[in-house]
């Protein structure tokens, strides 16, 4: 939270003859004919026209079975050869099978950008086990979950945990200024659910006594405070 920094002083071969590519890199036997004479290397002449068209049909039969197995993929090989198409957003693979952020419209992010940094626990939730997803290599809407937590203050004043509440607060902030959305409303949107995190993570700490959840709270409103007024640096 670069903003509570400010505050803290802040072709291939087959034993036995010669093979084809399908269209996915399947390896078909091309028929070979063995001539009786010193020609059957020589694809030109009167022997050589029967072992030219027999290739010919086994080429022909390799490119088949090439066609024939894309047409049996699987639905999402399918669904990759229709990225263009209009409607549901399409996920694109990435070499090591890791997927990419899809299509979505810039309405589309602000939409779910809101939904994961709401003041509700539901909110919170959400949030966390789409960070899960990210570690795990889904990232569909192409966000920024880079974050110092508390940067500049401690991560666990009095004891209690504000790390998570520091990062969803910058992932809110590090996304609405990358869609080049970080409005007054959008901002006082991000701090509410800052202030509400932390707030939630004092009064449920296991093992706190009044006191110390009192004493969190107070810690919890200079936090918010700090953001509200320098948040925007």
């Amino acid at each position: 939270m670069i903003q509570l920094r400010t505050i803290a002083s802040r072709t291939h071969s087959v034993s036995g003859g010669r093979v084809a590519r399908g269209f996915h890199g399947g390896i078909v036997p091309l028929r070979t004919e063995v001539a009786s004479d010193h020609r059957v290397n020589n694809p030109v002449g009167k022997r050589g026209k029967p072992f030219v068209k027999k290739l010919a049909i086994s080429l022909s039969s390799a490119a088949l079975s090439g066609i024939v197995a894309f047409s049996l993929a699987p639905p999402a090989l399918a669904e990759s050869t229709h990225a263009g198409r209009a409607g549901a957003p399409t996920t694109v693979s990435a070499d090591a099978g890791r997927p990419v952020a899809a299509a979505y419209t810039r309405a589309q992010k602000l939409k779910r950008l809101g939904q994961l940094t709401g003041e509700s626990q539901v909110s919170q939730t959400d949030w966390f086990n789409t960070r899960v997803k990210w570690q795990n290599g889904s990232n569909k809407y192409g966000f920024d979950w880079n974050t110092d937590g508390c940067s500049g203050v401690t991560d666990n004043p009095v004891g209690f945990h504000f790390w998570e509440s520091c990062a969803r607060h910058d992932f809110g902030y590090r996304n609405y200024k990358k869609l080049h959305a970080f409005s007054h409303a959008n901002k006082k949107h991000v701090d509410k659910a800052f202030f509400a995190d932390m707030t939630r993570q004092c009064n449920g700490q296991w093992g706190k006594t009044s006191i110390e959840r009192k004493a969190c709270r107070k810690v919890a409103k200079k936090y918010y405070d700090a953001v509200v007024t320098l948040g925007h640096l």
